[in-house]
Formats: structure tokens, C-alpha cells, sequence
């Protein structure tokens, strides 16, 4: 609240009150469908909605307002997931806590200094001044931040979605996606063996909206890793899956992390280097590679 008042973010504190009561609103919810699908529905656009109808042309407090109501239900839901995995590896809940508490603060610090060598190292690609050949250093997440303040914040939903607007008729997704999973229950409690009950409806509507803006060579090898976990080891293998399925996902997690950091470091703040170009890559032209090639046909 001191922070929001004397650092000119034009949220007020009840802004931020209202953004931290949203949190503590969905987190159950949003927590349920995340624990039954692995998949989190992000609270991004409700948050800015809501600001930029409360607060219209502030594009700096909807950012504040969208970080505070956003984050703090995913800062939650990872924390619980966390505990999760110490209760299947079967470690204290207060030494669980305290590493959380630890990496946090440490977190903190790493990431901003990681952040201002990015910054330092990639400068001319990421204000424009130069083009990255390989596509990877556009500031991506960024751009969507400034441009969401702009749309919900500067703009507002009111001009956006009002009336004699081309989006206009948009909003009645709402009333859509409020009625979507009735069908579902009815032919649920009619037909109780014909397994209605996991069709999701939010599950389906979250997979939908998350049509890739960047490079997407990621998904592949996430669903590889999916498909051998959930399905093979656990249908084939289940004491295996039983014992080691939780770790090695924590195990992976703390491995792409390290390793990323380490090849930054290394090969583009101490050293410049270029990937290597293989078969599987074209690193001189672009990011990921996709076939046939069309610089050759």
C-alpha cells in the first residue's frame, strides 16, 4: 500500500485491496481445475477488465492492478504445489516452507541481476535499434505488458467493448461461458457411465485462448514428456511412476532452469557466440526450424 501511494503508480490503495481480495477469491476455483488438469486459468485479462472499468486511463495502475490480482493467485497456487511435492516426498512442512521462503529471496535477486545483464547484453535488439536475425531477443513479454496497459488501461474496455464497437459483441462470451458447462451437467446426471463428467468446460476454453505468439518448439517436447509420464509410466510402470515421477518433474524443472542461466552467462554475456547450425537447426535465420525449408524451395 506505501509502495502503491509514493511511487506514482495511480493505484489507489483500496485499487490494491480489491486486487488482493480478487486473488484471494479465485485461488480456490482456479485451484481445483489446476489440480485436476495440471493446467492454471490465468486471471490476466479479468484483472485489467476489471481496472480499466474502475479505473479508465490509468495504463500504469492497470499494470500494478493486473501484477497484484494476477500474481498473487499464481504465487499461491506455486507455493501449494510445492507443498504438494514435499508431501509425496514425504518432507517437512516447515523445512518445505523455510527452502520456499529461502528461494524466494534469493529468487529475487538472481532474477534482477539476470535481468539488467539481458538488459545490458541484448540492448540494441530489444529497443528496436538493431533486428535480431534469430527472432529470440524481441522482448516479447514485454510488448504484451505495454500493450495491455495501453488496450485495457489508456484506452479502456469501456471504448473497447462499448457500444457501436466492432468488439463489442464479444462480451456475450461472457454469458456463453457461463452457461457452456450446464449441457455438460445435464448429460452428466442423465447419462452417468457415458464420462461427461471430464469434459471441461473453463479446461477447454483456457486451451483455446492459448494460441502461441512466439516460438512454439517448446510444446513438442512438452507433450513427449506428458505422454511417457502420464500415460506409458503410469498405465505401465505405476510403481516407478509411483516413486520417482514427482522428483524427476522437480529434477527437470530445476535443470532447464540452470542450464539456461548457465548458457546465457557463458555464451552470451562472457563470450558471443552463435548456436551451432545442425540439421535440426538454422540458428543464422531463425529461432526453431520448421520443414520443408524455404529458403530452398
Amino acid at each position: 500500500m506505501i509502495l502503491c501511494s509514493v511511487s506514482g503508480s495511480h493505484l489507489p490503495w483500496y485499487g490494491l485491496l480489491l486486487a488482493v481480495g480478487l486473488a484471494c477469491v479465485m485461488v480456490l476455483p482456479i485451484g481445483i481445475i489446476q489440480a485436476i488438469s495440471n493446467n492454471q486459468v490465468g486471471l490476466n485479462v479479468v484483472t485489467e477488465m476489471i481496472c480499466g472499468y474502475i479505473f479508465p486511463g490509468r495504463p500504469i495502475a492497470n499494470v500494478y492492478f493486473k501484477c497484484y490480482g494476477y500474481m498473487a493467485m499464481h504465487q499461491c497456487l506455486a507455493f501449494v504445489s510445492d507443498l504438494k511435492l514435499g508431501h509425496y516426498m514425504k518432507i517437512p512442512p516447515k523445512a518445505m516452507f523455510a527452502a520456499q521462503l529461502w528461494g524466494t529471496i534469493v529468487g529475487a535477486f538472481i532474477n534482477y541481476w539476470l535481468l539488467q545483464l539481458i538488459i545490458a547484453a541484448k540492448r540494441p535488439f530489444l529497443d528496436g535499434t538493431m533486428k535480431d536475425p534469430t527472432g529470440q531477443w524481441t522482448g516479447y513479454r514485454s510488448q504484451v505488458f505495454n500493450t495491455a496497459s495501453i488496450v485495457w488501461g489508456l484506452i479502456g474496455p469501456g471504448k473497447t467493448f462499448g457500444q457501436g464497437s466492432i468488439y463489442h459483441p464479444l462480451l456475450w462470451g461472457f454469458l456463453l461461458g457461463f452457461l457452456a458447462p450446464v449441457p455438460i451437467y445435464l448429460l452428466h446426471k442423465r447419462y452417468p457411465k457415458a464420462k461427461f463428467h471430464l469434459i471441461t468446460i473453463p479446461l477447454i476454453c483456457n486451451g483455446l485462448g492459448l494460441l502461441p505468439g512466439t516460438y512454439t518448439n517448446f510444446i513438442i517436447s512438452g507433450f513427449v514428456a506428458a505422454f511417457l509420464s502420464q500415460y506409458w509410466a503410469f498405465r505401465y510402470h505405476r510403481k516407478w511412476w509411483n516413486k520417482y515421477n514427482y522428483p524427476l518433474s522437480a529434477a527437470f524443472d530445476s535443470a532447464a532452469q540452470i542450464v539456461t542461466m548457465f548458457i546465457f552467462f557463458f555464451f552470451n554475456v562472457m563470450f558471443q557466440a552463435d548456436f551451432p547450425e545442425w540439421y535440426g537447426n538454422n540458428a543464422q535465420t531463425q529461432g526453431e526450424r520448421c520443414f520443408p525449408d524455404p529458403h530452398k524451395m
